[in-house]
């Protein structure tokens, strides 16, 4: 018969062991996250923050604070939808606007200092969607490292070209067309060849029903 404290230290040791688990599956699920967002972009033109050909006749502009939960699930969620349905086949190419708070220093701006930096690389978009897979609301050494790790890119450099006057103004740009258009942290703008701008659902059934009816094109199954 085993003793309590023997029956105790095995329970401890189950508990351990449960969340060592937990921890690994969730590092393997933020993983396979960012390896299905790089997936979902390989092989599509792409020009900073725009992705898709330049010459697709609709553009969807995404307002987007990188701290925002709303950001992580559509790259990791509507995203694929999208490029399946629109990018590839050229209808619509998608523009992301990174918005940044007035005043104090904050994890928006730091991140959307750094995927601008990498957009000057040509690598905006796999930054993005590693940042989308494994941001848990700090920018630490962890977030930073799993950057480097996915895109073989050295954070630091792109630290210091996201400090550039040229990512400041686009971010001082971004700010001003989205308060314009009353984006605070999440919008999604419809553009076509004109000029002309509409705001769509940001949720994905109703946004991927939006675009079907204005440009066409369903999800290939």
């Amino acid at each position: 018969m085993r003793s309590p404290f023997s029956i105790y230290a095995l329970a401890v040791l189950g508990v351990v062991v449960s969340l060592v688990g937990c921890g690994s599956t969730g590092e393997r699920s933020s993983a396979d996250r960012a390896a299905r967002n790089r997936a979902t972009v390989k092989g599509l033109p792409a020009t900073g923050s725009v992705l898709g050909s330049p010459s697709a006749p609709y553009t969807l502009v995404v307002f987007a604070r990188l701290d925002d939960a709303r950001t992580a699930t559509f790259v990791n969620e509507t995203l694929p939808e999208l490029v399946r349905s629109s990018v590839r086949s050229r209808k619509l190419k998608i523009q992301v606007r990174t918005l940044t708070p007035a005043g104090a220093a904050s994890d928006a701006e730091a991140l959307a200092r750094l995927v601008q930096g990498a957009g000057l690389t040509g690598r905006f978009w796999d930054v993005l969607g590693t940042i989308a897979a494994n941001y848990v609301g700090v920018v630490d050494d962890s977030l930073r490292m799993r950057v480097e790790q996915d895109t073989g890119l050295d954070v630091p450099k792109l630290r210091a070209l996201g400090d550039s006057q040229r990512v400041t103004r686009a971010l001082e740009v971004a700010d001003n067309l989205g308060e314009a258009v009353a984006a605070r942290r999440f919008a999604l703008m419809l553009r076509d060849s004109t000029g002309q701008q509409t705001r769509v659902p940001t949720e994905r059934n109703e946004l991927v029903a939006a675009l079907d009816k204005i440009i066409g094109g369903r999800p290939s199954k």
